[in-house]
């Protein structure tokens, strides 16, 4: 079983397709995709961040494994309850996907080992120090939401924040949904993504 309908799950569902084994993909997605869709034995629309739908759908189609594409359900617990009712799951647990899910737990946990790869940063949940730290970090600063928001929200100086001013007036909007957010320096050179698989 398939879980999500982006691009990601379609280059995973063509992977799977292109296996010797036997099998039959099912997909749960959010929202209708073609190219999935012209993959599977069936394609279902529901909402895959209810760790309980997805479990019952798992449960319906016989599935043996479940494959979790997006972060949002992992941040939802969908894995662990797949694994309560002893479907495998290609994907973490709740508690470990918070490095993926959550800036703050991410940087923490740099910090907490001594991995060398953590910029200079605070958590805030309010903006009790926060115009303090940024004027320790001068310019070069970058404005995280502790969250998932789908890439938009990160804001960074001289990109979408202009001065001091701007990065506040977005961190209060932060503080006003509620959200914790991580201030951090900002680091200068090419981005990319590296993917690792392991057993656990």
């Amino acid at each position: 079983m398939l879980v999500g309908s982006g691009a990601r799950e379609h280059a995973i569902a063509r992977a799977l397709d292109r296996s010797s084994q036997d099998k039959s993909i099912y997909c749960l997605a959010s929202n209708m995709n073609p190219g999935i869709a012209d993959l599977c034995s069936e394609i279902t629309i529901d909402n895959f961040n209810d760790p309980e739908i997805v479990s019952r759908y798992a449960i319906e189609i016989g599935a043996n494994m479940a494959i979790i594409g997006p972060e949002s359900p992992l941040e939802e617990g969908v894995a662990d309850d797949l694994w309560n009712n002893g479907i495998k799951v290609v994907g973490p647990k709740k508690p470990l996907a918070q490095i993926e899910t959550s800036k703050a737990f991410a940087r923490d946990l740099l910090t907490e080992y001594n991995i060398p790869a953590c910029p200079k940063y605070k958590n805030f949940s309010s903006l009790d120090g926060v115009e303090e730290f940024l004027i320790e970090l001068k310019e070069n600063y970058v404005v995280k939401y502790d969250g998932l928001a789908g890439g938009k929200g990160v804001r960074v100086s001289g990109d979408h924040l202009n001065s001091h001013e701007e990065a506040l007036v977005y961190c209060q909007k932060l503080v006003e949904t509620g959200g914790m957010f991580v201030i951090e320096e900002k680091l200068i050179g090419q981005e990319f993504s590296l993917m690792s698989f392991c057993d656990g």
